[in-house]
């Protein structure tokens, strides 16, 4: 894997660069959003994702914003 030294360091405490195909329209909306909001589109996608992992085969997983300040 890519950016990993081996030895004891945690997966947790890896970053890996991925690329994905998402409409421009919706990226867009995305970054709007997440600049009004103060977050980064990385924090959202994370979180996202992280849901998604936790979550069991075939749940429906829903998103939950931090409400803004």
């Amino acid at each position: 894997m890519r950016g990993y030294a081996g030895g004891a360091e945690s997966l947790d405490a890896m970053v890996i660069q991925a690329a994905h195909r998402l409409a421009p329209r919706v990226v867009a909306r995305v970054r709007a959003k997440a600049d009004m909001e103060g977050v980064t589109v990385t924090d959202i996608v994370r979180k996202a994702l992280e849901a998604y992992a936790a979550s069991s085969p075939g749940a429906k997983v829903t998103y939950v914003a931090r409400r803004p300040r």
